[in-house]
């Protein structure tokens, strides 16, 4: 399980242009179809969309695109990587990848079509324009064969397993951790990450990320180490719940296009540089994840020991002389205790069934 969208709150309005109208596109069917035939949108939002388009002057030519006027967006729907997209019951999507993207069409003068991808290298020039949530690898792991010409037009998003605590200011230490209790959810990367480590510290399994959250909120946990983006998502309905740092450096997440088709890079390029100029790019980012940050190494916690260096030997041997547990493997992880899979691997980046946008 990861995190259980309802519990957030409603979160289907957004404050730039288009970005309210992706919410009217539902999903019928993720099969062969892909979501730009199984979505159907009605035809008041579809002359919505094309009068927006038409506010700024195509920007990229026809034979650039796979479906003229139109910028047409891959995204892996069978993974679930909330905040960035996310499908509710009732096949609704939404997510920072659907609005950015939308607002990256408008900005282009093109309508906007989404289509489900699973394989980004056989997908771009022939099914799709783009494919969101791309670092090499699209968000189930896929990588791109040797030789595949896929490159990314501009990194928009970031992953690194981050803490979160109450009233905080500032980033963390290694120190700081020290005999702190600290909630992940069981089997997830960042759980991964923390036994990696040697902290001094007691960590907890939860089997997903509102448990833990709910037990910061509680006082039963210090803090919670999780995704970076699932994290700042929740955390808006959290009082007094911050970013302390993240651990290890982030990896960027872009929107991949054919390298070989030079004017498509150069006009999502383009696009995105004027969102980011206009302040477009931050609301979106603020709608879904808040205050969080564009991740660096600015943001990373000091003085982490990872197992077989030095300073890790010295804090195994202080911890044990004090009765604490010598590093995260040895607190409570759970039913998945060391697990990450492809299925479970953003701890929380798995929406549950009754997601709402």
């Amino acid at each position: 399980m990861g995190i259980t969208v309802t519990s957030i709150g409603m979160r289907g309005r957004t404050c730039v242009g288009a970005l309210a109208l992706v919410g009217a596109l539902v999903v019928g069917g993720c099969g062969a179809q892909g979501l730009s035939g199984a979505m159907r949108s009605t035809p008041s939002v579809d002359q919505a969309l094309a009068t927006l388009a038409s506010e700024h002057a195509q920007s990229v030519p026809d034979g650039a695109l796979v479906t003229a006027g139109t910028l047409t967006v891959g995204i892996n729907t069978k993974v679930e990587t909330v905040p960035l997209y996310f499908a509710n019951a009732d096949g609704a999507i939404s997510g920072l990848d659907v609005d950015l993207a939308s607002a990256l069409a408008e900005q282009m003068g093109l309508k906007v079509s989404f289509v489900s991808v699973s394989d980004p290298a056989a997908a771009l020039g022939v099914t799709c324009d783009v494919v969101m949530n791309y670092s090499g690898t699209d968000a189930a792991g896929t990588v791109a064969p040797a030789g595949t010409d896929v490159t990314t037009a501009c990194s928009y998003a970031e992953t690194a397993p981050a803490l979160f605590g109450k009233k905080l200011s500032g980033t963390l230490s290694g120190s700081d951790l020290t005999g702190k209790r600290v909630g992940v959810q069981a089997g997830s990367k960042s759980a991964s990450a923390l036994e990696r480590t040697s902290l001094s510290l007691q960590s907890t399994g939860y089997n997903n990320l509102n448990d833990a959250f709910s037990a910061l909120e509680g006082g039963d946990v210090d803090y919670v180490l999780c995704e970076a983006y699932p994290g700042a998502y929740l955390a808006q309905s959290h009082a007094d719940v911050a970013m302390g740092g993240i651990l290890g450096e982030p990896t960027p997440k872009g929107i991949a296009v054919l390298g070989t088709n030079a004017d498509l890079r150069q006009g999502v390029s383009d696009a995105f540089s004027a969102l980011r100029e206009s302040g477009a790019y931050d609301l979106v980012r603020a709608h879904w994840v808040g205050s969080l940050p564009n991740l660096g190494a600015a943001d990373q916690v000091k003085g982490v020991p990872t197992k077989g260096t030095p300073e890790a030997a010295a804090n195994a041997a202080g911890a044990l002389a004090g009765g604490q547990s010598a590093s995260a493997s040895t607190g409570t992880m759970g039913a998945n205790e060391g697990a990450s899979s492809a299925g479970n691997a953003g701890d929380g980046s798995t929406a549950g069934a009754n997601a709402v946008s």
